[in-house]
């Protein structure tokens, strides 16, 4: 069941005020812990999933963005910055894996910005914010940068540009 939609033509400017009335229906009478009864049955609640996209699930998390260094939501990777592509990649492959505990305790300092007002909720903060629609990760970010460099010729070989 959906909860919540939002959009508009920019973030808000307080992810905590943003985030208030829902912040106190979850957590005012503990419906998250204890449940609810409806027609004398107990009736249990989880927050299943955050569904956002990039940049909104780095905001909603308070963490650094997927195209930082230490971008990655799922893994402690750090990122090298390409000065031929002018972006950062992620050179290893087998890297520890970002945990709930992990993340609340701000084991990699450099992935955090801000505390987020969702630690107030007893969700995983890693795997409740589900990563893997190609919106951005492909048709926005990769697909973008490659057609981009064959079109314009960016790539610093000329097989890679595209001839009229």
């Amino acid at each position: 069941m959906i909860i919540g939609i939002y959009w508009g033509k920019g973030k808000p400017s307080d992810l905590t005020k943003f985030l208030q009335s829902f912040l106190e229906a979850a957590t005012a009478t503990e419906i998250l812990k204890e449940g609810i009864i409806v027609k004398n049955t107990l009736k249990i609640i989880k927050i299943r999933s955050f569904i956002c996209d990039s940049p909104s699930r780095s905001f909603l998390k308070g963490v650094a963005n997927f195209n930082s260094q230490h971008g990655c939501q799922k893994c402690t990777v750090e990122g090298q910055y390409s000065y031929l592509s002018r972006t950062n990649y992620f050179p290893q492959k087998a890297c520890e894996k970002r945990t709930d505990y992990g993340f609340r305790t701000k084991q990699d300092e450099l992935h955090h910005k801000y505390d987020s007002p969702l630690l107030k909720l007893p969700i995983d903060m890693i795997q409740d914010f589900p990563i893997g629609y190609s919106l951005h990760l492909l048709n926005l970010g990769i697909m973008k940068k490659i057609l981009c460099g064959w079109r314009d010729g960016k790539f610093g070989n000329s097989k890679t540009k595209w001839k009229k």
